[in-house]
């Protein structure tokens, strides 16, 4: 559904891209195959959500967009 979203609203699809690799991280090496990584799939959803839930709150206060600034100019124009 947010890919949608993003793909619709915000024009933005690839900003999405490199989350896909977190999701495989958190699959296959966190998990692992059918929970039998170290983690229970129980605490790494809870991680997920709380990561969403701390950068939802960077970006609504703006906090996000100072922390962007603190980045010399020559790496965020660098970086895809």
């Amino acid at each position: 559904f947010g890919c949608v979203l993003m793909g619709l609203i915000a024009n933005l699809p690839i900003a999405l891209a490199p989350g896909m690799g977190m999701n495989a991280y958190f699959t296959y090496s966190v998990v692992g195959w059918r929970g039998t990584g170290i983690v229970s799939y129980e605490a790494a959803v809870t991680a997920v959500i709380i990561e969403g839930v701390i950068f939802f709150v960077l970006a609504a206060t703006g906090a996000r967009f100072a922390l962007v600034k603190l980045i010399p100019e020559p790496v965020r124009i660098a970086t895809p």
